[in-house]
């Protein structure tokens, strides 16, 4: 065992259980989370870096096996120890052929779950193939994120197409990454390509690939990411961005698992996962004439919605802190500050048109030019001190009585002020596209 607490997931629909095993657990030094169900511990399966799963077999609603299975396909190096009632031989030799490290029988003796738990654990920290999938963590236990890690761990043993959306900033690429990682494909590639980022001239080519001699300077064939992305996940991010010759051609990808290369004249058959993701509104785009909507239909067999910051402000304490360590490390920044009186509520006031993207900026600045071992109010950005019972004479109140539209306005024009009225880099402060920036001010 090493100096860092074990952290284990147990999992049972007897709350009298629970508790003893909970405290059972805590008290050989183990760090335990406790779960009621299994559809309550999935979401925590794919939020949490766990060292091992506990779980009871015979429960309502999904029981233990399915559980099992369901870890097997999105943490296939998580290790499970399921719980057995007295004559359950079945239910323990089934578990063992899904994957089970190994199993208890009812009543459980502490001693013997605690050899177990060490040969378990020791054997997890050998295996070169095991893995928590802290780097996917999503970091979140509000309600609106628990919708999230609900749908995703659903979603994810599927080849399903999915379509996340959600504004600028809100996590949309996580949210993917941590899809693919939990999926079947994870041992595949993830190809990603951001739609708003390249020019239409050379779109074609960079999702499709070219042949030798397609275009002036194509010296060589080259696989476009499609073809890159052949048995994992491709991510088109900005998917709405595409030209409209790009969406025919992506549909019939879609359609019949092939691909032209730009200049060839052969279809090659391709295995891939479509995610996808914007922050547009693709209904208007279709409206306007601007998006197929049979593609559209395509995207969205599934769909994610990232929630705004301003919509799960519960996260904002586990985000700043979880900020602030990992800035910390990569500054190498001790210690971790701490964060003074008021400095939470001025976070909480604030309308983060930049979302998630925003907030971590804003721990990067501050980790950066402040110092000492705790955060201040006044180290805050002055357009995050201002009260909203204390307005000043050149700054509207921030009171309920105002739209959101508004509100973010005047948090985009307070950072211009304080950038000299550079518009980059307030969209870089913001966490925000320059395109959304502007968006945002109206059009000024």
């Amino acid at each position: 065992m090493t100096n860092v607490p074990s952290r284990l997931l147990f999992v049972d629909d007897d709350a009298a259980t629970r508790k003893a095993m909970g405290l059972g657990l805590k008290q050989d030094g183990f760090e335990v989370v406790l779960a009621a169900s299994a559809e309550e511990a999935l979401p925590i399966i794919l939020s949490r870096p766990l060292d091992a799963l506990i779980t009871d077999v015979v429960m309502g609603g999904m029981s233990g096996l399915a559980l099992l299975r369901k870890v097997r396909s999105l943490k296939p190096g998580l290790p499970v120890i399921v719980i057995t009632g007295y004559g359950s031989v079945e239910a323990a030799v089934e578990a063992m052929r899904e994957g089970a490290r190994d199993y208890l029988a009812k009543p459980i003796q502490f001693d013997h779950l605690a050899r177990v738990l060490q040969r378990v654990l020791h054997r997890g920290d050998d295996d070169a193939t095991a893995t928590t999938g802290a780097a996917t963590v999503i970091l979140g236990t509000s309600k609106p994120m628990r919708r999230v890690l609900q749908r995703l761990a659903t979603v994810a043993p599927t080849d399903a197409t999915v379509l996340v959306r959600g504004e600028s900033g809100t996590g949309k690429e996580l949210i993917v990454r941590a899809l693919h990682a939990a999926s079947p494909r994870a041992r595949r590639p993830l190809v990603v390509m951001n739609c708003a980022a390249i020019s239409e001239s050379l779109a074609e080519s960079e999702l499709f690939g070219h042949e030798k001699g397609a275009f002036t300077g194509a010296a060589a064939q080259r696989k476009g990411k499609v073809e890159q992305a052949d048995g994992g996940t491709l991510f088109l991010d900005e998917v709405g961005d595409l030209s409209p010759a790009l969406q025919t051609k992506l549909l019939r990808v879609l359609q019949d698992r092939v691909v032209e290369r730009l200049g060839g004249s052969q279809s090659v058959r391709v295995d891939v996962r479509l995610v996808a993701a914007t922050n547009r509104d693709l209904e208007q785009l279709i409206a306007d004439g601007r998006f197929r909507e049979d593609l559209y239909y395509r995207l969205k067999v599934v769909t994610i919605d990232a929630p705004p910051l301003r919509e799960r402000l519960d996260d904002l304490p586990l985000l700043v802190h979880a900020f602030l360590e990992e800035l910390c490390r990569r500054h190498g920044r001790t210690p971790v500050p701490a964060l003074g009186r008021g400095v939470l509520d001025a976070l909480r006031a604030h309308p983060w048109p930049g979302n998630v993207r925003e907030l971590r900026n804003l721990v990067e600045e501050l980790v950066i030019l402040t110092g000492g071992d705790r955060l201040h109010l006044a180290d805050l950005p002055a357009h995050l001190r201002l009260r909203r019972d204390a307005p000043t004479p050149d700054a509207p109140p921030l009171d309920g009585l105002r739209s959101l539209d508004d509100i973010e306005r005047e948090a985009i024009r307070r950072t211009l002020e304080r950038t000299g009225g550079n518009k980059t880099e307030a969209a870089r402060i913001l966490g925000i596209g320059l395109k959304t920036l502007y968006r945002k001010l109206g059009g000024e």
